[in-house]
Order: C-alpha cells, then sequence, then structure tokens
C-alpha cells in the first residue's frame, strides 16, 4: 500500500483513525478491524475495512466480566504528539 493512496489531512495522510479490535463478550473470539487503500481512480480514494476472526488466549479474565468493565489504563504521563507520514 502506498502511503500516498491514503486521505490527505492537514496533519498528513489519514491511516490509523480506522482501528479496532472487538471482542465478543464471553468467547475466545477477537474481530480487528483496520483500513488500507488501493491506489485511486482521479480524484476518487480507494480505502476498504478488513477484519479477520482471530482466537484471543491467555489470561483469566473474560471479556464482558465486571473487572473488564470501565477504564483499566492510568493515563499517560507527558504530550503524545501525532505523527504523519
Amino acid at each position: 500500500m502506498n502511503v500516498a493512496w491514503l486521505a490527505p489531512t492537514a496533519s498528513g495522510f489519514m491511516a490509523g483513525d480506522y482501528i479496532s479490535t472487538s471482542i465478543v463478550p464471553g468467547t475466545p473470539k477477537a474481530f480487528p478491524l483496520f483500513a488500507a487503500a488501493g491506489p485511486p481512480a482521479g480524484s476518487l480514494l480507494h480505502e476498504d475495512m478488513f477484519t479477520a476472526d482471530l482466537r484471543v488466549t491467555g489470561g483469566s479474565i473474560q471479556a464482558g466480566s465486571e473487572a473488564t468493565q470501565g477504564p483499566t489504563a492510568a493515563p499517560l504521563a507527558g504530550t503524545l504528539t501525532p505523527t504523519a507520514f
């Protein structure tokens, strides 16, 4: 994939806004979602969404249990600076 095939923004080419992983509660199934671009047709961009049916392994806490509800990570210290390609 050529980075220039992604949508241009004021901060560079847009790539990271479409990344996600959903885990089905009570099962070991995870579905990552990500975008990949193909060559544009003139000014028309061509970006598709993809997923896969994956199995989550490890750990003792099941998705959807009380221990996994709500925020689980502490805020990061400092300031994050986005990187444009």
